[in-house]
């Protein structure tokens, strides 16, 4: 067996004794009594490094043990196959017994170990939220709820300053980030009212437009109407007027005309009674101008 196995292991061993531990009915059993005997009254300060140097010590010895008594049965097994069975059952009753004594020995440098793992875990949860925020608000917001809601005093005193200093560093680096990102959102929102705004504005100066252009073509669609009527009414009196004066010609003429068959008659009569056809003519024109009294022409 190695010179290093012996000084590293809990207790000290010989070949005899170790031969005994692993053939003998309960030996094995007094001398993993012996090792808890010694880890009971093994007390640490998981509080300094001293302390959890010595318990990591202590683990390892325990390991070292399990290793010595483990590697001293597999020699035997070498050297006596019919024991086979017998060493196989102690070297596993020594595993067992003396990982769970490993384990019970290391349990409070293991949960020293877990709370700075917590502890690490918080920090990195931190930088990785200010280094990274985003640019949405409500995820921005809710990362700094998370961060401002950690409580140091949920974790080890040896962790306490490191998470109070990264947890600060968190908070002002994604306040700023919510601060650029309301900024953004409120220059968007601007923006977009901008817009809307001058969309509004043009589409009113296209409605005032396109209002005056109908006022402007219905004014002149009323004024050539009302041309039209007026030109259709002074067509149409025009039209009446020449119509009358058509009518008061035709009758005029028609009178002439029945003025001259009437006087040619009279002419006729004066000069079939022996007037000549000048006096005849000059006495025609006389009476009908009324010149000669109780005497007409009935026309």
């Amino acid at each position: 067996m190695a010179k290093s196995d012996e000084t590293t292991a809990i207790i000290v061993f010989d070949n005899e004794k170790i031969h005994a531990a692993l053939t003998k009915p309960d030996a094995m059993t007094e001398i993993l009594a012996e090792v808890k005997t010694i880890l009971d009254a093994f007390e640490p300060d998981i509080t300094t490094d001293k302390g959890r140097n010595e318990c990591a010590s202590m683990a390892y010895r325990t390991a070292r043990t399990k290793t010595l008594i483990d590697g001293f049965g597999k020699e035997m097994v070498n050297d006596i196959k019919k024991q086979t069975g017998k060493i196989d059952a102690a070297r596993k009753v020594a595993r067992d017994t003396l990982d769970a004594y490993r384990d019970e020995v290391r349990a409070p440098l293991a949960a020293w170990e877990e709370e700075q793992a917590k502890a690490q875990s918080t920090i990195k949860d931190f930088i990785r939220r200010s280094m990274a925020p985003g640019d949405d608000i409500a995820a921005i917001t809710e990362s700094l709820s998370v961060v401002k809601t950690i409580d140091a005093a949920d974790y080890p005193e040896s962790t306490r300053e490191a998470l109070i200093t990264s947890q600060d560093e968190a908070i002002q680096k994604i306040t700023s980030a919510l601060a650029k990102a309301q900024e953004i959102e409120a220059d968007r929102v601007e923006l977009e009212k901008l817009r809307k705004d001058a969309a509004d504005r043009e589409a009113a100066e296209k409605k005032a437009e396109a209002d005056k252009a109908a006022a402007e073509s219905a004014r002149i669609a009323q004024e050539e109407s009302d041309r039209q009527r007026i030109q259709q009414a002074a067509d149409k009196a025009r039209a009446e007027a020449e119509a009358n004066e058509d009518a008061a010609q035709a009758g005029r003429e028609a009178d002439k005309k029945h003025r001259s068959s009437a006087m040619n008659t009279a002419y006729k009569s004066f000069v079939e009674n022996g007037l000549d056809g000048v006096t005849a003519k000059m006495v025609v024109e006389m009476i009908a101008a009324g010149e000669v009294d109780n005497v007409i022409i009935q026309f």
